[in-house]
């Protein structure tokens, strides 16, 4: 798996209940809701399933799953197979015969401080496992991921702060943090291929990402 496929072409159907129309002048303080959906692409076929349960427009709990296989453009581009540390690259597997998963816990928090200004956190529990790979052993699975994934739980975390802006257009803009707790190896400097034969030492905390939201509405 030494290359990998950095753009993406998918087709995707989505089935979910329409929402209720409650009566005029009421709230429902609980709202359930639930989604299946399936897609295929130059990375594979992907089905997943969530359920989502609104407590209040300000808290979201959802819980997930998803199963995926891949395809295999021969050996520099395989999408699907698990790595081998003694030959230094990727065994194969056959589309169909090994499959990623996935299970997720979210929540998401909001909290309004102003009428047009709002902070949401999320958070998110992941466990991400692979059919054919025993636990230690790194996998890739294209829908779920491109390669270097091992069975297990992972987390992540983050924060936006989001400004409603008076437009017919443009009617909120802001700004996106990601934090995250990751893997770090005793080795400080190291080849990009020789990563999946590093020593680990205890995770680290990383600045993630940051970013500016922009949304528009058009009418």
């Amino acid at each position: 798996m030494p290359a990998n496929l950095s753009g993406e072409f998918k087709l995707s159907i989505t089935v979910h209940p329409s929402s209720p129309n409650p009566d005029e002048g009421s709230q429902q303080l609980i709202t359930p809701s639930w989604m299946i959906k399936s897609s295929i692409g130059i990375k594979g076929i992907e089905t997943e399933a969530m359920g989502l349960l609104s407590i209040t427009p300000l808290l979201t709990l959802g819980v997930g799953s998803s199963i995926a296989t891949s395809w295999s453009y021969g050996e520099q581009t395989s999408l699907l197979g698990t790595y081998n540390m003694e030959k230094g690259k990727y065994d194969q597997d056959t589309p169909f015969t090994a499959y990623g998963y996935k299970f997720h816990g979210d929540a998401e928090l909001k909290l309004p401080l102003s009428k047009k200004d709002v902070i949401t956190g999320f958070y998110s529990l992941i466990y991400t496992g692979y059919t054919n790979a025993s636990n230690g052993t790194p996998w890739g699975c294209g829908p779920i991921c491109s390669e270097g994934y091992t069975n297990g739980l992972r987390y992540a975390s983050g924060a936006s702060y989001m400004h409603a802006i008076e437009n017919k257009a443009i009617y909120a803009a802001g700004i996106m943090a990601q934090i995250s707790r990751d893997r770090a190896f005793k080795a400080d400097t190291y080849k990009p291929q020789q990563e999946l034969s590093q020593k680990y030492t205890d995770p680290i905390w990383l600045f993630k990402s940051i970013g500016v939201i922009w949304q528009y509405q058009f009418h």
